[in-house]
């Protein structure tokens, strides 16, 4: 039996919320993997689109240092999630 719509739009927010905290935009190299040009290109490419997002949507956006593992890296703000999710309900339509 498939979903509704409503039921499957939901389904399919709730799973792009969970990258949120995991997405690889947000991870930084290591300083000293590749002598440090990999953070520095990562900074560079990465720190505008994660302002960007943070300036649209008001938000704060956490990012973190390849120093410390994926499971030890806070989870964004609830008002970061509810934010991306109340934009999501209304676009994603």
């Amino acid at each position: 039996m498939q979903g509704t719509p409503k039921n499957v739009r939901a389904s399919a927010i709730d799973g792009l919320l969970r990258y949120l905290d995991t997405d690889a935009i947000l991870f930084f190299a290591p300083e000293q993997q590749g002598h440090g040009k990999l953070t520095a290109m990562q900074l560079d490419e990465w720190t505008p689109v994660i302002k960007w997002a943070s300036d649209t949507f008001g938000v704060e956006i956490h990012s973190r240092s390849g120093e410390v593992g994926i499971g030890q890296f806070r989870k964004q703000p609830v008002e970061t999630r509810e934010k991306f999710k109340e934009f999501m309900e209304r676009y994603l339509r």
